[in-house]
Formats: C-alpha cells, structure tokens, sequence
C-alpha cells in the first residue's frame, strides 16, 4: 500500500508536538479498529475464541513515532493456537485471515485515516 501524504505531513509538522501524537493516535487507532472488524470477519468461525483474540493494541512507545497494532492477543491456555491458523504448522496450511483482511479493506482504511487525520488537523 503505498500513501503520498508529504502536504499533510506539513500542515500536521506546523502543530504542537504532543497535538501531533494525539491526533495521530486517534486516527491510527480509528483505522486499526476497521481491519479489526475485517480480520474478525475473515477468522475461521468454529468456536469463537479465535475471533476474541483479535486486538488493536499501542506499539511500543517512542518519542519519534506513533504506531498501533492489530494482533493475536492470546490468552494463556491459548497461546499458540491463533499463530498456528494463521500461519500454519507442518502438517496444516495456514488460513492467512489477517493477511486478507489487510489486502481487503487496507487501502480503503488508509485512505479514510488520511481524511480523517486532514480533517482533525484543519479542525483543530
């Protein structure tokens, strides 16, 4: 997926740092919650546990960069099994849901949090 965003990225530059990551964070986390929704969507169905175990998440704190993550928030008797459908084992081909998830709805996301942020930065 490619994004140009160089005039945004100015306009979002000309604000107060910490309005900055708010703004940022807000948007990220908006876009994460829709593939959140796509990739519960294309989880296998059997018993549900795999589809609650789909979160959006903050990444690891920086003073450079914002980022959130949509994963596989196994609980403890769980731990493996979400990694194993996804990507597969020896003997099983994985499913790839989040993967189609992203090639599904990845670019529609992008382009929405690119409005959303614009309009954030000309509101505020």
């Amino acid at each position: 997926m490619k994004v140009d965003a160089t005039a945004l990225l100015k306009e979002l530059n000309a604000l107060e740092k910490k309005v900055q990551r708010k703004m940022v964070r807000t948007t990220l986390r908006n876009a994460c919650k829709k593939i959140q929704v796509a990739a519960k969507d294309e989880a296998p169905k059997e018993s549900g546990n795999l589809k609650r175990q789909i979160k959006v998440r903050a990444g690891k704190k920086s003073r450079v960069k914002v980022s959130m993550l949509v994963q596989l928030a196994a609980k403890p008797g769980d731990k493996y099994y979400a990694a194993f459908v996804e990507y597969g084992t020896q003997k099983m081909k994985g499913m790839n849901f989040l993967k189609e998830a992203v090639k599904k709805v990845g670019q529609k996301v992008m382009d929405e949090a690119l409005k959303e942020l614009k309009e954030a930065i000309e509101a505020g």
